[in-house]
């Protein structure tokens, strides 16, 4: 039967909507993490230290700009006449808002802190600049190749290649005393040239014993030096380098060194590949910052002190499976040196993600293992790490434990991990040297001891399936599957035993005896690229979603015999999620970027989301409690979006005739402004029944017939009507009552609680009542 909202009842709601909850939606995801990317270069502005750019070597790369102390970047690179992926910012000491950098065999110049970039006469003979260097006064400058030194006089107007006699070979660096704008410095490989006329001319090369890696030259002594090797140690002259004595005691010469930096305060830093410290006392004693580092150490590629004192340490992920985290930006306060903390970038790749329960912790599958975290804050590692972590699956008996599927051994070892206790344990159950990666993993929703798992690309004659019977503890390979190249598997949520599997061609098998054997692999579904995702519809039985990088979405509405082309381009990351309370919600992760949803079984689409940092999304989880869509991207980490899913389920329902719990839920489209089709529906009622439609705009959760009733600040009347089907049939009843949204935009934000009365003979409670569940409805924009 079809009825309607009463408009009085819909103006009595609009009165009784607080003032104070006259809020917009959540339109804008919170990151999630973790932390990564390659920030190679880093300047700080000296009169405004909020405002920082950095040269971004992960992807998207180039000169990304901060105007709050890297807290945040814009996701595109920052300013315009750059042509090529820049190297070495560089600031010139004696105007804040003048920069140079190098661009292949050029260096640029800018004279408004980055936002604008003009090419300097110099050509280098060679492809690439390896250094450049400004005197304090900013009128001598120095830019390195391969084999020659190149000096301006008048701030890089003109430029004059330097004549060094003898040359020692391969120039590597060139450096300015920050206290002395004669003085300069240049290294080779293991030479070291002195020039006292600015850089004008060179004497030496000073030989010296093994590699140079940096100098560090004392702001108040020209003569004074610092430098360090690859394993050989650190040195200290104060002649100018024609002598040095070792300083770095045992720990240190042990390190690969890679800079010098000197603090505001006189002391002086220095990296090695993968850890900082810090000396008060020139070099006599070193200090390791050992605080602040995620489990994984980066390899550290620079740092700078602003003007307040504050650190900021540029990092490169140390993943060897090509993920980001870890890398980054690190910040430490203005003071005694004590522990970094990790700012900045969103740079890693999300191959899974899930919702653990309801308001639960939220895990993450990325290349360096799983990491996770509870709702509102950051995820962090667990204790699997270092493994590329492909696929996730919690068990429906144990939100803290979850299975992992991935590879290892750089791309050839496939395994299968099972955590316990949020993640604080781990064992593997699944090993296989050359299969590839197990790419999914799916409990089966009618015996939640069976798992199957699908391996890509299953080469060397290794089975693509393999399935448990104890929650994964242990593995069986389904003969007859190697070579697969299985992308997806899926079980049917309503036919017990049916699993279908995908193969990267489009080719496809079926089980009925929940994966024990199978049929041989079936000619190929339509479709015109490599396959990624397949979906049963949780509501509507032989009701399918697949998805390949060809033609993009499809829909089949018998099974698979026959597929409907849905118009949606999809990338090879691309992830589609159905809803598993609201009939016809889905959400799916397209190729430009964007997260749609459909209301209507992806027959159309609204954006829900522009992804960040122009991103694709990789993976989708829904937390059920809140409407809350997690977001795995193929290059920015992961994001929270709050209130993705307008209509949320609040449980509460009880038993009516036959054993069926009311159905209660949403139809017509989002609950947005101005929708004249929303409307809300009841289904799996007792034939004839009547039904007590109660709303109210706070929530409650108080004991009622045997369930819980949500609906506070009830708005009377309440509405009464009878349902049709016939008459004490379980299941027969089912009612749409339109609830077209007024357009006025104060609304948005609003939230609507509502919830079913229904008398019903055959209810388990003696009062003859049931509850239906409980919605939560938001108004949009």
């Amino acid at each position: 039967m079809t009825t309607c909202l009463p408009r009085a009842l819909l103006s009595m709601l609009m009165l009784a909507l607080p003032v104070a909850a006259q809020l917009e939606p959540n339109s804008e995801p919170d990151a999630l993490g973790p932390l990564g990317g390659a920030a190679i270069s880093v300047v700080v502005h000296p009169i405004d230290t909020d405002e920082m750019l950095i040269i971004k070597g992960s992807l998207p790369a180039g000169i990304f700009r901060s105007t709050d102390a890297g807290a945040s970047f814009g996701g595109a690179p920052y300013g315009t006449g750059l042509s090529g992926i820049p190297r070495g910012l560089t600031q010139d000491p004696s105007d804040p808002d003048t920069l140079f950098v190098r661009d292949g065999n050029k260096v640029f110049k800018s004279t408004d802190f980055g936002a604008t970039w003009s090419p300097l006469s110099l050509v280098g003979l060679y492809n690439d600049l390896k250094s450049l260097a400004i005197s304090a006064t900013g009128d001598d400058l120095l830019a390195l190749d391969f084999f020659n030194a190149y000096h301006s006089a008048d701030g890089g107007a003109t430029w004059s290649t330097v004549q060094m006699v003898p040359f020692g070979g391969i120039l590597t660096d060139a450096y300015y005393a920050p206290g002395d704008a004669s003085v300069a410095y240049m290294t080779g490989s293991s030479d070291l040239y002195r020039s006292a006329d600015g850089g004008a001319s060179f004497s030496g090369p000073i030989p010296f014993t093994t590699i140079i890696n940096d100098i560090a030259i004392s702001p108040s002594d020209p003569d004074e030096l610092f430098l360090c090797t690859g394993f050989a140690g650190l040195f200290h002259s104060t002649d100018g380098g024609t002598t040095f004595s070792s300083i770095g005691n045992a720990e240190i010469n042990d390190l690969h060194g890679r800079w010098f930096a000197w603090d505001p305060d006189g002391g002086l830093w220095f990296a090695g590949l993968t850890s900082t410290f810090y000396s008060a006392d020139s070099g006599s004693s070193w200090l390791e910052i050992t605080e602040g580092w995620p489990a994984l150490k980066p390899i550290m590629s620079t740092l700078v002190v602003d003007t307040q004192g504050v650190r900021y340490l540029g990092t490169e992920s140390n993943s060897m499976f090509g993920d980001q985290s870890g890398g980054g930006l690190y910040r430490m306060p203005a003071g005694v040196p004590a522990a970094w903390e990790h700012i900045a970038f969103l740079a890693s790749p999300i191959h899974a993600v899930a919702v653990a329960s309801p308001g639960g912790r939220r895990v993450i599958g990325l290349g360096n293992g799983v990491y996770s975290g509870a709702l509102g804050e950051p995820v962090a590692p667990t204790s699997l790490f270092l493994f590329d972590t492909h696929a996730l699956a919690v068990d429906p008996d144990d939100s803290t434990r979850w299975v992992a599927g991935g590879l290892i051994n750089l791309g050839s070892t496939a395994r299968v991990h099972v955590l316990s206790g949020d993640g604080d344990s781990t064992v593997m159950t699944y090993d296989r040297p050359g299969a590839g990666a197990v790419q999914d993993i799916e409990f089966d929703p009618f015996d939640s001891n069976r798992l199957m798992a699908g391996i890509f690309p299953a080469s060397s004659g290794n089975q693509a399936l393999i399935r448990s019977s104890n929650r994964g503890n242990s593995w069986v390979d389904v003969a007859g599957t190697a070579g697969w190249a299985t992308r997806a598997v899926a079980y049917d949520p309503h036919t017990p035993g049916r699993v279908l599997q995908l193969s990267y061609n489009n080719q496809w098998s079926q089980s009925l005896d929940g994966g024990s054997t199978w049929l041989p692999l079936q000619f190929a579904w339509a479709g015109t690229g490599p396959a990624m995702l397949l979906v049963f519809d949780p509501f509507v039985p032989d009701r399918i979603y697949r998805g390949e990088t060809g033609s993009g979405l499809w829909r089949s509405d018998d099974g698979g015999d026959n597929w409907l082309a849905m118009g949606v381009g999809l990338s090879s990351t691309s992830d589609l999620l159905c809803h598993p309370e609201l009939p016809g919600m889905l959400w799916v992760s397209d190729d430009s970027g964007q997260i749609l949803v459909s209301v209507d079984y992806a027959s159309s689409f609204e954006v829900a989301l522009d992804v960040p940092q122009g991103a694709n999304g990789s993976a989708l989880a829904l937390d059920v409690s809140n409407g809350s869509l997690l977001l795995g991207t193929d290059g920015a980490s992961a994001w929270e979006l709050s209130g993705a899913s307008p209509v949320v389920v609040l449980g509460g329902g009880t038993q009516g005739s036959g054993g069926l719990k009311p159905i209660f839920s949403t139809s017509g489209g989002l609950p947005q402004l101005g929708s004249a089709l929303f409307a809300l529906t009841g289904e799996d009622l007792v034939g004839g029944a009547t039904v007590f439609v109660v709303l109210g705009v706070a929530e409650i959760n108080a004991p009622v017939f045997g369930g819980v009733f949500h609906v506070g600040g009830i708005v009377e009347p309440i509405i009464a009507f009878s349902v049709g089907g016939a008459p004490g049939v379980p299941g027969a009843g089912a009612f749409s009552m339109s609830a077209p949204i007024p357009s006025d935009p104060i609304l948005a934000g609003f939230s609507v609680i509502a919830q079913l009365g229904v008398a019903d003979a055959g209810a388990s409670h003696p009062t003859g009542r049931v509850l239906s569940n409980g919605l939560r409805i938001t108004m949009i924009n």
